[in-house]
């Protein structure tokens, strides 16, 4: 059986449309980063407003203790830097495909590493819910420590479409796959 080709009409809006995701990526980066600066200068000059957001996110965690604040930041930086890794790698898949080649295996393997990427701060999310109350209630009295759990539908979703991501990014590689074979045969 012969492979049908791809209308030309198709394949450029197909790499038009990934350009289009390729700048969305990079505008969100940017949004990030900015965001990130905002928050990083504000709670270095306004302590009220750092002790306002670790209690609506970390409840009972006690802002003054430099042990639980230290905690906090490193847990939030490797979160970050995860989701970090994550958008540079959708980033280059969706840079893979606007290439002229219709179905790079390229783009395939960074799709993996950013569905990867996302299950990892996912977990992260998940972890630090126990970690956070542990060490909020470390310097307490016998009998008040506490370990929380918690396990919400954005954490569940987030692990779902990462598995998507992760399978699409697989099936794109197969597919890439069999089309350099189809090449090679005609």
């Amino acid at each position: 059986m012969k492979a049908m080709p791809v209308p030309i009409s198709a394949e450029r809006n197909a790499r038009s449309a990934a350009r289009a995701m390729r700048r969305a990526t990079l505008a969100l980066g940017v949004i990030l980063a900015l965001g990130l600066a905002y928050a990083a200068i504000r709670a270095a000059f306004d302590r009220q407003w750092l002790d306002g957001l670790i209690a609506a996110n970390h409840a009972g965690v006690d802002s003054s203790s430099p042990s639980a604040l230290a905690l906090l930041f490193i847990l939030f930086a490797a979160q970050v830097s995860v989701f970090t890794v994550a958008l540079h790698a959708v980033w280059r898949t969706f840079d893979a495909l606007a290439e002229d080649q219709l179905l790079p295996a390229e783009a395939g393997r960074w799709l993996r590493r950013a569905g990867l990427c996302f299950a990892a701060s996912a977990i992260l999310t998940i972890l630090a819910v126990p970690v956070v109350s542990l060490a909020a209630s470390l310097h307490a009295s016998a009998g008040q420590r506490f370990v929380s759990l918690g396990l919400g539908s954005g954490e569940v979703m987030t692990l779902f479409i990462a598995g998507v991501l992760v399978a699409l990014g697989h099936v794109l590689s197969l597919a890439a796959e069999v089309g350099e074979d189809n090449r090679q045969i005609v």
